[in-house]
């Protein structure tokens, strides 16, 4: 009875087509390497949807940021394909390499451009509409990968992300890149007017070329709930 319906639900998901979350792996660089794949129930393989990125922090991992994103449901009514890539161990801990001096000999801009040529072979994605985000170390790799990868990312997102100062001396975007950068004022961790780790205050870091440098031009309060937020809205020159 147990498999007549496992059975019916297949064939009812194949029918209408359900949506799908894959675990999945890649072999590059000598490393098996784990990657979360959602596909939402509107797919069609005769239409070329848009394709997101969403990078865990460092400690986390795919799993939670799929779960705490909820990215997965936007996925279903915008109609993108969702990646969850899974970082590397570092002392035991998941990272990802964003080019501190001595951090880490991890490949992740190999591992995301292979990755990025793995999903295009096997759906219709829209070359042009592939975005980056990520949380804390997974923002610093979203803006390695507008810098690194520019040519294949439309537009990066951070939270709490920053930029080292080797991924600010070595940006060279090939377009003009939109960039969403969310970070708290009071953040002890990455510190919004930049730290040891980053290359100079938030508004400069963001890109040293016409393709990424952003002005500041309005600075707003917002109330959500109990909490206040400090909004800085930026244009691009």
């Amino acid at each position: 009875m147990k498999q007549q319906i496992t059975l019916l639900f297949l064939l009812i998901c194949f029918a209408i087509n359900c949506q799908q979350t894959i675990n999945n792996t890649i072999f590059h660089d000598g490393n098996q390497r784990e990657y979360k794949l959602y596909i939402p129930a509107s797919y069609n393989s005769n239409t070329n949807v848009p394709l997101v990125f969403s990078f865990h922090g460092l400690t986390s991992n795919a799993n939670l940021n799929f779960l705490y994103t909820k990215f997965h449901e936007i996925a279903d009514t915008a109609g993108f394909i969702l990646v969850h890539p899974q970082g590397m161990l570092l002392h035991g801990v998941p990272h990802w390499n964003v080019g501190l001096s001595g951090f880490s000999n991890i490949d992740d801009i190999g591992f995301i451009n292979v990755l990025l040529d793995t999903i295009i072979s096997q759906y219709s994605i829209d070359q042009n509409r592939i975005y980056t985000c990520g949380m804390s170390n997974g923002g610093y790799m979203s803006f390695l990968l507008g810098c690194q990868l520019s040519s294949r990312f439309a537009a990066v997102a951070s939270v709490t992300g920053s930029m080292t100062n080797s991924i600010y001396n070595q940006c060279n975007p090939s377009h003009p890149t939109p960039v969403l950068q969310i970070h708290g004022t009071m953040d002890p961790t990455v510190l919004y007017n930049g730290n040891f780790t980053s290359s100079q205050q938030l508004q400069t870091q963001i890109g040293k070329t016409d393709a990424l440098l952003p002005v500041l031009y309005n600075r707003t309060e917002l109330m959500f709930g109990l909490a206040k937020f400090t909004v800085d809205f930026f244009f691009q020159l």
